[in-house]
């Protein structure tokens, strides 16, 4: 395991496509060098971008030449040119921009508000937002399907909301307790539910529950390995990392000594896996691995098929 220092209140980590570079946004670090890029291999401090506010969720284009980043007191969201490191103009938001989703075709921006309780949708051509779209409250997860449907999570309401392209509600669907991230994958959309310490696995067409897994306390970010084997989830309350084999079917708790809360965690590209972390206190970012597959937890610590019926409150 590496560590380095980062700036006040590191918040989202988010590796580069390329998987060369890691983008850290200092939340509490307001307007000057609250966006730091790190070398992912020596985590070494490349260079930090000032950005207007106080930046909290990072976004990279398919090709990593664009990155996307909201920030809360800003209402607004920076559209960084990687290559050129400097912000190229501002984008619409609502109050608390939070999460950030693509269309398929890039075209389409949607921008999480978690306090105004909604979905920009914003014209990335013209720079303009063309339609808000009502969640409820705090909303935070968010995913794209391939036909342009948007799925968004309300934390509060214990719901998903699924709207089709334009921002148009088609339904909603009852889920668990406080569901935080929505991360798609081959095998269906994993929900982390604040509220239960437990990550669910939804049918990806109908969003209702299959079978689940035990997390830390208070799961929050979580993210997909480039292959989608493996899910790594951050567990705030519980000052740790789980990592899912969804394939072997195991876990395996990482940890690094004095830590602080975890808030942010992504899954390097390649292999084998690496995961990186951000501790909200003690201002680390934390980079785990090379972790084989072998060396994930099998037998009792195992993740096993919990009834659909089970826990959904």
């Amino acid at each position: 395991m590496k560590t380095q220092r980062a700036t006040r209140r590191p918040k989202s980590v988010t590796a580069s496509p390329d998987g060369r570079s890691l983008v850290v946004s200092a939340f509490g670090q307001r307007d000057t060098g609250n966006l730091e890029f790190f070398d992912a291999a020596t985590l070494r401090r490349s260079f930090a971008l000032d950005v207007r506010g106080n930046p909290v969720e990072t976004l990279f284009t398919r090709s990593g030449a664009k990155l996307y980043v909201s920030s809360f007191s800003a209402a607004r969201v920076m559209e960084v040119d990687v290559a050129a490191r400097r912000v190229l103009r501002e984008l619409p938001a609502g109050l608390d921009p939070k999460t950030l989703a693509l269309s398929p075709d890039e075209r389409t921006l949607y921008v999480v508000n978690w306090r105004s309780r909604d979905v920009s949708v914003v014209d990335l051509a013209r720079g303009v937002e063309t339609a808000r779209a009502h969640v409820g409250p705090h909303p935070r997860g968010v995913f794209t399907r391939a036909d342009g449907r948007l799925v968004v999570a309300s934390t509060d309401a214990d719901e998903l909301v699924e709207f089709d392209a334009a921002g148009t509600r088609r339904r909603v669907v009852r889920t668990c307790r406080f569901p935080r991230e929505l991360v798609p994958t081959r095998a269906g959309v994993y929900v982390t539910c604040s509220g239960l310490s437990r990550v669910w696995r939804l049918d990806a067409e109908a969003l209702t529950r299959g079978d689940g897994a035990d997390v830390g306390r208070n799961p929050r970010s979580a993210a997909a390995s480039g292959d989608g084997r493996y899910l790594a989830v951050a567990n705030f309350d519980g000052r740790s990392v789980t990592v899912l084999d969804l394939v072997a079917r195991t876990r395996e708790t990482l940890t690094a000594p004095d830590v602080g809360r975890i808030v942010g965690v992504d899954g390097l590209p390649g292999s084998p896996l690496r995961v990186a972390a951000t501790s909200w206190e003690t201002r680390e970012l934390l980079l785990f691995g090379p972790l084989a597959a072998p060396a994930l937890t099998p037998g009792r610590r195992g993740v096993r098929p919990l009834s659909p019926a089970a826990g959904s409150r």
